[in-house]
């Protein structure tokens, strides 16, 4: 999905750490049962990408795995 859609989510916080990317959704660990938290939670779904995301109301969906090949064969940067 690469590392600019990432942070181009359309979440409450996006910041690169280290090699990754840390997507919040909101800045309290309780707001997940708000309708606000998901429909943040579909926004930043859609726009990663359905493919990536398994479903539990359609769990024989097709998805998609992340290809990790390329981080696994980078030179160590430490």
């Amino acid at each position: 999905m690469g590392q600019e859609r990432l942070l181009s989510a359309p979440a409450y916080e996006v910041k690169s750490v280290d090699d990754g990317v840390l997507i919040a959704l909101d800045s309290s660990a309780d707001a997940w049962e708000t309708v606000a938290y998901r429909e943040r939670e579909q926004a930043v779904i859609e726009h990663l990408g359905k493919q990536y995301f398994f479903s539990r109301h359609d769990p024989g969906r097709q998805t998609v795995a992340p290809d990790f090949r390329a981080y696994l064969n980078r030179p160590n940067s430490a």
